[in-house]
């Protein structure tokens, strides 16, 4: 996470809600957190952290999406893509 690679809004394909697993995902993060550099994020309150790390969102490199570029479900569209290759 020494550099956060932006991408334009609407090549954002995926947004998962991921508070649901906060626990898990810090406990993790922390496990790794020499791969962070010097990220001020694990110093942040607790409140920015999961404002900052609650939502994870995913492009498309190389695939057929959703005829408005968007993943609504991630389930059907693997086994559509599965179909189709």
């Amino acid at each position: 996470m020494k550099q956060i690679r932006a991408v334009p809004d609407d090549t954002i394909a995926l947004t998962v809600d991921v508070s649901s697993v906060w626990e898990a995902k810090m406990s993790a993060i922390r496990c790794h957190r020499t791969q962070l550099g010097e990220s001020p994020i694990l110093d942040a309150p607790e409140a920015k952290q999961r404002l900052f790390l609650g939502t994870e969102h995913f492009c498309l490199s190389s695939s057929r999406p959703a005829p408005d570029g968007k993943v609504a479900n991630l389930r059907d569209w693997l086994a559509n893509e599965t179909e189709q290759s």
